[in-house]
Order: structure tokens, then sequence, then C-alpha cells
């Protein structure tokens, strides 16, 4: 029997390979430094009262990534942060259930981050 080797996912060990080259590491650093200016900007709106904008940006820090996963810890760390305040906004806006999901997120992604842990906690009594 003659086996026929499909072309679906060939390369993607390549791509995984490469993500502890040089141009990858730039590449997350680039994508962080964004990253952590989007996610300054949601705080600044946070700040100003302007809840559904910071969830907005909140949510771009989030989608940024893909699968969070495959990220490095810094970047984890601020995905979890900006999923836990994503959650206390809608928690505050009165949706709790999209909540509880964000910060079951957050603290899947970063089981370090206490606060979700906590808020989490707070949502689930």
């Amino acid at each position: 029997m003659n086996m026929v080797r499909k072309n679906l996912g060939m390369g993607l060990d390549i791509l995984l390979s490469a993500a502890g080259t040089p141009a990858a590491r730039a590449a997350e650093n680039a994508l962080l430094t964004r990253a952590r200016s989007i996610y300054d900007l949601a705080l600044k709106e946070d700040e100003m009262g302007n809840a559904w904008e910071a969830y907005h940006h909140y949510r771009q820090v989030i989608d940024l990534f893909g699968n969070p996963q495959t990220a490095s810890a810094e970047a984890r760390a601020l995905i979890s942060q900006a999923l836990n305040n994503a959650a206390v906004i809608l928690f505050e806006n009165n949706h709790p259930e999209a909540a509880r999901c964000l910060l079951e997120r957050a603290v899947a992604v970063c089981p370090e981050n206490a606060t979700a842990r906590a808020n989490l906690g707070m949502i689930r009594s």
C-alpha cells in the first residue's frame, strides 16, 4: 500500500522550530511592545471612566497573540491581566457569565495571576 502524503500542515514543524530564532524573538518582542502600548491605552481609558473603550483595547491585547499558550511568559502575563481587566468591566456592567469565562481564561493562560484567581473565586461564590 502506497502512502500519499498530504501537504496539509507541511512546514508547520519548520515554523515551530523557528520559534527560538533571533528573528522569531524579535517578532515577539515587537508584538509585545505593541501589546504593552495598547494595554497602557486601555488603562488610561479605564482611569478616565471610559469602560467600554478600555474593554475594546483590552480585547485587542488579548487578540494580538492568537494562541497565548505559545507566547512567552511575559506575553502570557500581559494577556492574563488584560483578560482580568476586561472581565472586571463586564462584571461591573452586569455580564457575570461572560466575566467568569474571561477570568477562567486568564487563570488558564497565567496561573500565577493571583488577582484573576481571586476575582474568579469571588464570581463563583
